[in-house]
């Protein structure tokens, strides 16, 4: 009797330890995929190099500001999504959250360079984590982790995509310095033909790059819009995101993300 009383109690503790670490592989997998794509920090090197690139087709320096200290900045941004999205990926693996949560305290501080209205967004996702690593959060602690982290994350998404769409005009400005710089070489009636055809050949590889750029930062726009869908629709069914709707809904967000992400690896900064 004691024997089946025992073998009955330990069936009970099995199911219950079952019961309570739910299936949410696609919130696990989309927050994988977020954190990697907000990982790709190509476009902010293009930003701080921005300033030495156009002196190079210049006879002056040229004044684009402190790029150095925005692109920390800008750095910043990436690693308190990443290390959110790191974090919401532990607890939806049923495990304790694993981020360092010292870079998130610093990307705090460094936000400002780039946005002062940043800092308290990146310091909110900051201290999700950290209040989630501290007290020893799982999986049940999920929905509030995303009901916490949603608004930094539009907030945070919302900025790189707004800082992605300007560099259209960098990319309008290195247009029109290597167009003039070559063009004076183009233009000269004096310049040997063969040195001519050499010039033109590396402008149009040059035009050619920005044109691939622009690929690659519309693909980065749609990362961040997409990550922000994603969360969005967690934050949304945060009380239900065992439910079918709610997988089936960040299923197709993860398609979505693994196509974009393919795109940016593909990409020529």
């Amino acid at each position: 009797m004691r024997i089946r009383v025992m073998i009955r109690g330990v069936l009970a503790v099995s199911l219950l330890a079952l019961a309570a670490c739910t299936d949410l592989s696609a919130v696990r997998d989309f927050s994988r995929l977020s954190a990697g794509t907000a990982d790709y920090r190509a476009l902010v090197d293009r930003y701080g190099s921005f300033g030495n690139r156009l002196a190079y087709y210049r006879e002056r320096p040229v004044d684009v500001g402190d790029r150095a200290a925005q692109r920390e900045g800008l750095l910043a941004l990436h690693t308190a999504l990443t290390g959110y999205m790191t974090a919401l990926g532990d607890l939806a693996d049923d495990g304790v959250v694993s981020v360092s949560t010292a870079p998130l305290a610093e990307a705090a501080q460094k936000a400002a360079l780039f946005d002062a209205a940043m800092r308290p967004k990146v310091e909110a996702l900051g201290n999700v984590v950290a209040r989630a690593a501290t007290a020893g959060w799982q999986q049940r602690e999920l929905g509030r982790v995303i009901e916490a982290g949603n608004a930094p994350v539009q907030d945070i998404t919302a900025r790189l995509v707004r800082f992605a769409e300007a560099q259209g005009d960098d990319d309008a400005q290195e247009r029109l310095a290597i167009r003039t710089a070559y063009g004076r070489i183009l233009e000269n009636p004096r310049s040997d033909p063969a040195a001519r055809r050499l010039v033109f050949e590396r402008r149009e590889e040059r035009l050619a790059e920005l044109d691939a750029r622009a690929g690659a930062r519309n693909a980065f726009i749609a990362a961040m819009r997409k990550i922000a869908e994603g969360h969005q629709a967690l934050h949304d069914g945060r009380d239900r995101l065992s439910t079918a709707e709610v997988q089936r809904q960040i299923r197709a967000v993860n398609n979505d993300l693994r196509t974009i992400g393919r795109a940016l690896q593909a990409a020529i900064f």
